[in-house]
């Protein structure tokens, strides 16, 4: 009888017993993802207690980089073990969302959302997909800018379409990039341009238009600071980081009562995605220009360099540089020579990946 109730149950949710089997289990969120635009917060404020880097290069810092089809200014949405970005194939008009695999960059699917009629905008630097995926370990929704109208569109963790809502007509000035927000059972969006538009919050589970309020016909104005900047800045751990649309990085504290420079960083030659900092590591989508522009997403990470020159004490090493050690790592401390001039340890520490190695020095100057 139990059976029998959980197949009525499928059936009437309309799914098959191959969908029921195949279909992604939800992603438990955690401190460490990056959920939406703008972060866990939705205000550009990165989780606390991060140490992302602060310097890096094309040769330095580097976990690793995936080349991505078409092109998108949308920030990536780090959720899980996967990351979600939208984009568009200009050639074909086709407006798409991607799934990477987190650790390694690899392309697990793409998803066609729309098949023609994608709108470029009418500034030379904007695109079809400017928007950021939202997802909270669920449904992954996007919105995209189709046909003279704004359509949300809900997608499982497989790339499915599950649900498809056109939101309003949008009569086109720049370009479109506002994102879906997630507010407990709805899907907020906002589609303002010069005809006026509306927000509206939709039943995040079958699409359906919950409320939707027109928005005010105002002039459109515009104030630009520091340059070039089409991406958002963000905070993480007292520093902010800000990408310029020609691939620099500016990191910088900035107080009340001061500014401070700390490193330009440069990564390919154009920058429109906003910097997204979960788990230590910073995920910047940027493209290099070429008979062929190729974007790449790339996935940050601190490399700090520690030298350690240490004998007898070097047993009594305590937290909370210890409490990160692995259990090999803790075999090299143990073993340490007694002698604080015969033993050198080197450790190379990669936000919570140690590489160790112990060297015995024949001489106290020796070097590393």
């Amino acid at each position: 009888m139990k059976n029998r109730t959980i197949l009525a149950l499928i059936a009437c949710a309309g799914l098959t017993i191959a969908d029921w089997a195949c279909a992604a289990l939800p992603i438990a969120i955690s401190t460490t993802d990056w959920p939406a635009w703008r972060g866990p917060t939705h205000d550009g404020i990165a989780a606390p207690g991060q140490s992302p880097p602060v310097r890096w290069s094309e040769t330095e810092g580097i976990l690793w980089k995936a080349p991505l089809p078409g092109r998108g200014h949308g920030s990536p949405t780090v959720v899980g073990d996967r990351i979600f970005l939208a984009t568009a194939d200009q050639a074909k008009h086709t407006q798409s969302v991607l799934c990477l695999d987190r650790r390694t960059g690899k392309l697990l699917w793409q998803s066609e959302v729309h098949g023609s009629s994608a709108d470029f905008g009418k500034h030379s630097n904007s695109s079809a997909a400017s928007s950021t995926v939202a997802c909270d370990g669920e449904p992954l929704f996007i919105n995209f800018l189709n046909g003279g109208a704004v359509h949300t569109t809900a997608l499982d963790l497989d790339g499915k379409i599950l649900w498809q809502q056109r939101i309003c007509d949008y009569v086109i000035h720049q370009g479109f990039g506002a994102s879906p927000v997630i507010e407990e059972s709805l899907v907020l969006v906002s589609a303002d341009h010069r005809g006026g538009g509306v927000i509206a919050g939709l039943d995040r589970k079958i699409g359906r238009v919950v409320w939707s309020e027109p928005r005010p016909k105002l002039p459109i104005w515009k104030e630009r600071l520091g340059g070039d900047f089409f991406a958002s800045p963000v905070m993480a751990g007292g520093h902010i980081y800000a990408s310029n649309v020609a691939g620099k990085t500016f990191v910088f504290e900035a107080t009340p009562k001061s500014f401070k420079l700390l490193a330009q960083n440069q990564l390919g030659d154009e920058a429109y995605a906003s910097p997204v900092i979960c788990g230590g590591r910073i995920y910047l989508r940027v493209a290099k220009r070429g008979d062929n522009r190729q974007e790449f997403l790339y996935r940050l990470e601190r490399v700090l360099n520690i030298l350690f020159i240490v004998g007898a004490d070097v047993r009594r090493l305590k937290s909370p540089f210890r409490s990160v050690l692995s259990s090999e790592h803790q075999s090299l401390l143990t073993s340490a020579p007694t002698n604080p001039v015969e033993s050198l340890v080197v450790f190379s520490l990669r936000f919570g990946y140690v590489q160790g190695r112990l060297r015995t020095c024949p001489k106290p100057n020796d070097r590393v």
